[in-house]
């Protein structure tokens, strides 16, 4: 699955379930990121409700562009849920991009 944000507003990408102790991998990448200061935060959470949230890991937007080295997530866990949250603070342009595969 692939979905490509703006990055200009906060964005949470839906609930995604995990089918028992799949591996999923998560990419995150960005580009013509700009703002008074390149601050954005990205979230990765779990959940076992969708209600309950726990956060396993952030980064920080700090460059314009991380396309030749973008972020990788791989992950094997117990929860029943993960999903990406953003936070643009004073992000003003760019988009993101989040890939994900799921092992079947």
């Amino acid at each position: 699955m692939k979905q490509q944000i703006p990055a200009t507003a906060d964005y949470v990408l839906d609930w995604q379930r995990i089918f028992g102790q799949t591996r999923v991998a998560v990419q995150i990448g960005w580009d013509g990121i700009a703002g008074a200061a390149l601050d954005g935060q990205i979230f990765l959470e779990f959940s076992n409700d969708g209600q309950m949230v726990s956060v396993a890991d952030s980064i920080t937007i700090d460059s314009a562009s991380n396309l030749q080295d973008a972020v990788l997530w791989d992950f094997q866990t117990a929860a029943a849920l993960w999903r990406i949250r953003y936070v643009k603070n004073s992000i003003t342009a760019g988009s993101i991009t989040i890939a994900w595969e799921q092992e079947d």
